[in-house]
């Protein structure tokens, strides 16, 4: 009985080594079907705003993401309730934040203050294929630029300044109106429609 239980064991052990270990160690291969494989295609057609998902009439035009500061002494603000997305980051290590307005569906009459580039900006700018609109930059977002990794505006020749109010620093009274923001796609150069796949691989209601 002994030797039973023993070979019993011995054989049991064998197995594992030979068999499931070996599994375990070379996972099954999926293969995926013809479908699968390839790119999907648009779903977002229009006229629904791929970022938002809002009907709108200027749903394929090229978005501007536009830095603008939070900053209390900022305020007020111009053009946040017209853009299709707002995001905010930091600016600096400590609490001081900075937003960036991403405008497609509604060039807004006023979009203020502009202030300077941070590098993570320029990130998520290029993941909406918008083109970069700013006033100044920090020097890691410069290095950046030098590489010409998006299309970008410095804002001086597009922006001018408006009267101060309250706490309002000079940095806080630049902005840009809305005929000027319609002047960067006439005059930059750069491509005017949205033909990035991640900006229109979007599910959106034409309600």
């Amino acid at each position: 009985m002994i030797i039973a239980v023993v070979a019993v064991a011995i054989a049991g052990i064998v197995v594992y080594f030979t068999v499931f270990r070996d599994s375990e160690n070379n996972p099954k291969q999926i293969q995926l079907g013809q479908s699968e494989q390839t790119s999907p295609t648009p779903k977002n057609e229009g006229p629904v705003s791929p970022i938002s998902g809002i009907a709108c009439e200027n749903w394929n035009r090229r978005p501007i993401a536009v830095t603008q500061p939070s900053d209390v002494q900022a305020r007020p603000a111009a053009g946040f309730s017209e853009a299709d997305m707002v995001i905010e980051m930091p600016a600096f290590t400590a609490s001081v934040t900075r937003l960036m307005g991403i405008y497609s569906c509604n060039i807004p009459v006023e979009i203020g203050a502009i202030r300077s580039l941070r590098h993570d900006n320029i990130h998520l700018a290029k993941g909406l294929d918008a083109i970069l609109v700013h006033w100044g930059y920090s020097i890691f977002a410069e290095n950046l630029l030098k590489r010409n990794l998006i299309d970008s505006i410095d804002c001086g020749g597009y922006c001018d300044r408006r009267e101060a109010t309250g706490a309002m620093r000079l940095e806080d009274t630049s902005r840009l109106t809305g005929d000027n923001a319609l002047k960067i796609y006439s005059k930059s150069g750069y491509r005017t429609e949205n033909t990035s796949p991640s900006g229109r691989d979007v599910i959106g209601s034409k309600t």
